[in-house]
């Protein structure tokens, strides 16, 4: 008798379900922001096209030990000679401002007050406004504009400054820590708008030139006055 032999069940193929492919993650891109463009661009205040640092902006600088020379031609005029090396608190921003090379020429008005403390030392502070004459690019032989053109603008600054100095003072009083101040506010005109409305002002107080406060987001600021002190300046002027 035949025997009867099962075939063998067909082999089945064990099926994978092929894995996604996995996206590897590219590292994110570095932006490295050309602060030297920013400063470079050109930008517009009060409809007059510029460069450089923007307005409403500020530095902080820390001068060495300066050689102060002076020597008296009238009982009220002296002609002044100063070199320092001033340093700037913190550090800049890498390739941010002017290159390495760069040259300016600025015409400083200023109001410097000193204290004598014994025979050969005085304290100096010095407060109000520097006004750039002409620059020169890094590199470059030449300056931007000539010695004429420096005079003509010289001049005209010299005319406003001469306009600020007529222009009717704010006058107020208060109290502060049992002395009584009589005070006068100077309108910096560069800083008032066309409703008539002034950020800074140069302040005078018991006839001793002060500096100049100025208004922020932040509220009144002056370097070197009292917290206080400058809070009841600051209420004066909004008065």
């Amino acid at each position: 008798m035949a025997t009867q032999v099962k075939a063998p069940a067909p082999k089945t193929k064990k099926t994978t379900t092929a894995k996604k492919p996995v996206a590897k993650k590219s590292a994110p891109k570095v932006v490295v922001k050309d602060l030297a463009k920013g400063y470079n661009k050109f930008k517009s205040f009060e409809g007059k096209e510029y460069t450089g640092m923007q307005v409403g902006r500020s530095h902080h600088w820390q001068y060495d030990a300066g050689d102060w020379k002076e020597t008296k031609i009238t009982p009220d005029l002296w002609e002044i000679s100063y070199a320092v090396t001033k340093r700037r608190k913190g550090h800049a921003p890498e390739n941010s401002g002017a290159k390495v090379g760069t040259g300016y020429q600025w015409y400083i008005l200023a109001n410097q007050k000193v204290v004598k403390l014994n025979a050969d030392d005085y304290t100096t502070e010095m407060s109000g406004l520097k006004f750039k004459l002409a620059h020169k690019r890094a590199g470059k032989e030449k300056w931007n504009i000539s010695a004429a053109t420096q005079r003509k603008h010289l001049i005209q600054f010299l005319n406003e400054i001469i306009n600020q100095l007529q222009i009717e003072p704010i006058t107020f009083e208060f109290d502060y820590q049992d002395v009584h101040y009589k005070g006068e506010a100077l309108p910096v005109l560069a800083t008032c708008g066309e409703d008539g409305t002034c950020s800074e002002f140069e302040i005078t107080l018991n006839d001793e030139n002060m500096g100049i406060i100025k208004h922020m987001k932040s509220g009144w600021k002056m370097d070197r006055m009292d917290k206080k002190m400058i809070k009841l300046i600051g209420e004066q002027l909004e008065i």
